[in-house]
């Protein structure tokens, strides 16, 4: 009768569960609209702000067009017949923590480590800022953004500025670079808005010709996993008090400036250990490249390579469940690597270092875990009670045979923590 009445009541929190589960999804209508060459909702990435904007700009009420929901802009498609050129404003959305733009590229066109890839999208754009953000909520990851320049003025790859108090920006898993030119004056990532609070990891910014990773001004900063090469001034500056750790800085004329004095800078690397931090990696550094550490600075493949000290040398998770993956999107392991790549040997990871980082990547992505954690409970409910069901109809009649014990033992020695997954 005990078993009974406990299996009534997780039927009944599992009921309950499903109707939450359901409601959620009832009330929170997310919303992807794709940006193709051709065949898409939209061909360029600046076209498809404009139109959402004009569709349904605030994303965090039903205007008649559906219910509050993170507006998605999904890049896809055949690239290899020409970059998009138009610079990107990202303005004019009513967004809030729980519904923003997030704009990204599918698989086939997520920016690499590896390669510079024309194959791919790219944000090509001369003489303007490639993309600009002045919304307070959005997600920019895995783009290819070229900063084309001939002239002094200031033109950045990545750029977030007049934002209003209580925002909330991420940059990711970018590769930025820019045009070499020594009159021009091209900045990779950044921001100068006094309330910025901003947020950039796993990102490969080289050849601007002004500054890397650019802070100057905001309130909260994080810079975690990027690498930053061949910068004629500092490769990561800030002028405000910042949190600095895991960035490759090399062939830079300088490495880590902190205008503040008060940031935290660690677990770092850079050529002539400037400014880069307590517990800063040094790496083999035979030449100006890192030969023996990078693949390939020089032809833009900037993946680890075997046997160099930046590997497993990095602070583990600096941004507590910001991210577990590196910019190819390989799960970070048990050590983390310093830079945007996580060097990946021929034998496979660990089941607990694929597995892990990818639930607590799903549980972060999507309303702070929300529907996940609801299906998780729903699924753990129902194993419970087909566990106790499977108890009850062992205590009313023997085995039928041998395999039916050995079967029985098995969930047993699960239950008691044993199971070794024979």
């Amino acid at each position: 009768m005990q078993i009974l009445r406990l299996s009534k009541r997780i039927a009944l929190k599992t009921f309950v569960g499903i109707f939450l589960f359901i409601s959620f999804l009832a009330f929170s209508a997310d919303r992807t609209v794709t940006v193709r060459p051709a065949d898409g909702d939209y061909t360029t990435l600046q076209g498809a702000i404009l139109g959402e904007v004009a569709a349904n700009a605030d994303l965090t009420s039903d205007n008649g067009s559906g219910s509050a929901g993170i507006l998605h802009f999904k890049i896809e498609g055949d690239w290899s017949g020409g970059a998009d050129t138009t610079a990107v404003v990202v303005n004019g959305f009513t967004d809030s923590a729980d519904y923003y733009p997030h704009i990204y590229t599918d698989s086939a066109n997520r920016a690499e480590a590896a390669s510079w890839n024309t194959s791919k999208y790219i944000l090509a754009v001369t003489d303007l800022s490639c993309l600009v953000i002045t919304d307070n909520y959005v997600r920019v990851d895995g783009l290819q953004v070229n900063i084309i320049y001939s002239s002094s003025a200031n033109r950045w790859g990545i750029y977030a500025g007049s934002l209003a108090a209580g925002n909330d920006i991420r940059i990711s898993s970018n590769r930025v670079r820019g045009t070499v030119n020594a009159a021009a004056n091209g900045r990779g990532i950044g921001t100068d808005g006094s309330n910025a609070i901003i947020k950039i990891w796993n990102n490969i910014v080289y050849e601007c010709d002004s500054r890397g990773i650019f802070i100057d001004a905001g309130t909260t900063v994080d810079i975690f996993n990027n690498t930053v090469y061949l910068i004629p001034n500092n490769a990561i500056e800030t002028d405000v008090t910042a949190t600095i750790k895991n960035n490759l800085s090399f062939r830079n004329a300088d490495d880590f400036q902190d205008d503040a004095g008060d940031s935290t800078i660690s677990f770092n690397a850079s050529d002539n250990d400037d400014d880069s931090g307590a517990d800063n990696v040094d790496g083999n550094e035979i030449d100006a490249d890192w030969t023996t550490d990078i693949a390939g600075a020089a032809t833009g493949n900037f993946e680890l390579l075997l046997g160099t000290p930046l590997i497993g040398a990095a602070a583990v998770d600096p941004g507590g469940g910001l991210y577990s993956d590196d910019i190819d999107g390989t799960a970070r392991g048990v050590a983390w690597d310093v830079s945007a790549h996580e060097f990946v040997s021929g034998e496979p990871p660990a089941e607990k270092d694929v597995i892990v980082p990818i639930i607590m990547q799903q549980l972060n992505q999507f309303n702070g875990g929300t529907m996940l954690a609801i299906s998780l409970v729903v699924n753990m409910a129902f194993i419970v009670v087909l566990v106790l069901m499977f108890r009850r109809l062992r205590r009313v009649r023997p085995f039928k045979d041998i395999e039916e014990m050995e079967a029985y033992c098995e969930v047993e020695r699960l239950l008691e923590g044993q199971w070794e997954g024979r």
